[in-house]
């Protein structure tokens, strides 16, 4: 297996923040229904309301706020 290497992302306060408030709850939510897929199946069923609540929980700005760091960073280049 290949090793991977990540860029070293800095955050604005602001964007630490955020993640901070988002990030939690996202990830225990995540690792909740991963079991419940595992275990219980239902994963094609349930799959639109899933990504529904990940959006609810903010996933969309998450995503926002990492891809900025990563779009400050390769500018830095």
């Amino acid at each position: 297996m290949e090793d991977e290497n990540y860029p070293s992302i800095f955050f604005e306060p602001e964007e630490l923040d955020e993640i901070n408030k988002i990030e939690p709850e996202l990830l225990k939510y995540v690792n909740t229904q991963r079991g419940k897929f595992i275990v219980d199946g239902g994963v094609n069923e349930n799959w639109d309301q899933y990504v529904s609540t990940l959006e609810k929980m903010g996933l969309n700005r998450l995503m926002e706020i990492y891809q900025t760091a990563l779009d400050r960073y390769n500018s830095n280049l």
